[in-house]
């Protein structure tokens, strides 16, 4: 059998979202995101946890020279979906 094994680095990264409550004004959330990336060489791979959302982004190939900022923008992409 054949593995591979991966470095590992975790990232607690709040990401803050206003929405318009109507007459109300807005209402501002905090998203407490565990991102995870793993690298071997030029190799980066990342998943993403909200705990008490029970929200996770399995783990995906990333593709940009930024891995964390790739992972946050896909974070961002599904909180923009809620």
């Amino acid at each position: 059998m054949k593995h591979t094994i991966y470095n590992t680095t975790l990232h607690l990264v709040e990401i803050e979202t206003t929405r318009p409550m109507g007459n109300m004004g807005s209402m501002t959330t905090v998203w407490k995101w565990e991102i995870t990336l793993a690298d071997k060489g030029e190799v980066y791979k990342g998943k993403a946890i909200v705990l008490d959302r029970k929200v996770e982004l399995p783990w995906t190939e990333l593709l940009s020279n930024q891995p964390l900022t790739e992972m946050i923008d896909a974070c961002k992409r599904y909180m923009e979906q809620q």
